[in-house]
């Protein structure tokens, strides 16, 4: 299982808090692919236009590059 979270960190609906402890929890269990959280700064709850976008790119990779990785590695 592979998990990349997003969360906006000026999110007033949903705390920050829950998608760290949950990264966390997942890497202490140290998974073949650890799990990674992005936080976002542009003020919206729901930003899934933006990180479905092909050309947003974290760390070098949008998030279908990063999914066919992460399929190779399991």
């Amino acid at each position: 299982v592979c998990v990349w979270a997003f969360h906006d960190a000026s999110d007033h609906v949903v705390p920050t808090s829950y998608s760290i402890d949950y990264v966390n929890y997942i890497n202490d269990y140290i998974p073949r692919v650890p799990a990674k959280l992005t936080l976002l700064h542009d003020g919206k709850h729901n930003f899934w236009k933006t990180v479905t976008d092909p050309n947003y790119k974290v760390d070098g990779e949008n998030i279908y590059e990063w999914m066919l990785k992460c399929q190779k590695a399991n």
